[in-house]
């Protein structure tokens, strides 16, 4: 995929909800800030925009003022028996961007 390819799939991303009330098939926001994060686990170590999924904070890094213990950065094995591991999670976002659904147009 060339650069502008890259970016452009970057900027979808960014117009996004967070995934994981996606996953169980509702499209409304957790709440909190939306981050890209990028999946470090898939292939190689190496920071990509192609392996990233849209999440709130609380599910990013459990930045919320209640007990958290379902994100991807604190308590990861637990989000990842809920709801997909890395290669599960960016199939799910490709799929959801590739539908062409924009949420905040």
């Amino acid at each position: 995929m060339s650069k502008k390819e890259s970016r452009e799939r970057y900027e979808k991303l960014s117009r996004q909800p967070c995934l994981v009330p996606q996953i169980g098939g509702n499209a409304s926001d957790c709440g909190g800030r939306l981050e890209n994060n990028h999946l470090t686990s898939i292939a190689s170590r190496e920071r990509d925009d192609l392996r990233t999924i849209r999440l709130c904070t609380f599910h990013h890094q459990a930045q919320s003022p209640l007990p958290h213990c379902e994100s991807y950065h604190k308590g990861k094995k637990l989000f990842f028996d809920k709801y997909g591991n890395d290669d599960e999670l960016l199939a799910k976002q490709n799929e959801i961007l590739e539908s062409g659904v924009d949420y905040y147009e």
